[in-house]
């Protein structure tokens, strides 16, 4: 699989992770409390969000398994998992984003 292909992949999953989290966070409103609010709370390990986290350990095994099968050189498997730790950068900013929004809007009350 090309590394295009495999950043792709990982660009989608990262992307519904995100639409996840959104729908999730529509819940959460300011005013009364609610035993709602934390039915359905997920714990974060080393401060990445677990869906993201886990599409870029999946890219990367990707990665590795093309380049031990002969598919893509070492240079590319590099260059790719570098490019997929850019993507990764890049969806965890828009998950601190989407997070600090909704802790501003809650405050505002």
């Amino acid at each position: 699989m090309p590394v295009d292909d495999v950043l792709l992949d990982a660009e989608m999953h990262m992307e519904k992770a995100i639409e996840h989290l959104q729908h999730e966070l529509r819940g959460i409103r300011t005013g009364r409390a609610s035993p709602a609010l934390v039915e359905n709370i997920h714990v974060d390990y080393y401060g990445t969000p677990t869906p993201i986290r886990n599409a870029r350990r999946d890219a990367n095994k990707i990665i590795d398994t093309e380049q031990k099968g002969g598919v893509m050189t070492e240079d590319e498997a590099e260059g790719g998992k570098e490019q997929v730790q850019e993507l990764t950068k890049n969806y965890e900013a828009k998950v601190d984003e989407l997070i600090e929004k909704k802790k501003h809007d809650i405050m505002q009350v």
